[in-house]
């Protein structure tokens, strides 16, 4: 396998949809060539075990068929204590477009030549990152990122939850509003896995939180 000159993501394109998201987990803005990218790197910000990850990092040539094959991996990601030293490569695909034969085999000959050189190799489908209400609630989550409060606002609210298992996020942003804080101080504890809310189902004022993060 030969590594080629990185690939370029242009920022303006009529043949793709080219989507800025910023990474908290890069401190970077990242752009995407499609919404199913986004939603998946959305999902690696609340991904515990994923230390960082690149984009487009760089392109490949391998032999298929015979012939040269160019593959660019969409992503590259990095894991805690992963026994993959160079990372794990990741590729982004619809579920339609896996069952395409020139498509799987251009995958599985890629998988062949990263796990030869060390790396990891998974297929983030649509099926498995577009689910809903989790992607709906990860995104109203994500808008919370940057608002942590005060630590004297995280005590508080800590005081609340620990030892209780009926509290709500709404209870909580209400009694932060009335101590003069922002009613979204809860979102943004959760957003950053220090309460934990059940995102496999619909966010609302009403729904119960615990101490912990995001399941």
């Amino acid at each position: 396998m030969k590594v080629l000159k990185k690939r370029k993501i242009p920022k303006k394109s009529t043949h793709k949809n080219l989507i800025q998201f910023h990474s908290h987990k890069n401190q970077k803005h990242m752009f995407c060539e499609s919404y199913l990218e986004s939603d998946v790197y959305l999902t690696f910000e609340f991904l515990k075990n994923i230390v960082s990850y690149t984009v487009q990092e760089f392109r490949v040539q391998f032999d298929l068929d015979g012939r040269p094959s160019t593959y660019t991996p969409d992503a590259k990601v990095i894991l805690h204590d992963d026994y993959h030293s160079k990372g794990v490569i990741v590729e982004v695909k619809r579920t339609e477009e896996l069952i395409k034969p020139k498509v799987w085999r251009k995958l599985r000959r890629a998988r062949q030549e990263f796990v030869a050189e060390g790396y990891g190799f998974v297929i983030c489908k649509d099926s498995d990152f577009q689910v809903q209400p989790r992607l709906n609630n990860l995104r109203l989550l994500y808008r919370y990122r940057d608002s942590l409060p005060e630590q004297e606002t995280q005590n508080l609210i800590y005081d609340r939850v620990r030892g209780n298992d009926d509290v709500t996020i709404g209870e909580l942003n209400k009694l932060v509003k009335q101590r003069g804080g922002l009613d979204t101080n809860a979102y943004a504890m959760a957003s950053r896995g220090l309460l934990t809310l059940d995102i496999n189902q619909v966010i609302t004022p009403n729904s119960l939180v615990s101490l912990g993060g995001v399941k």
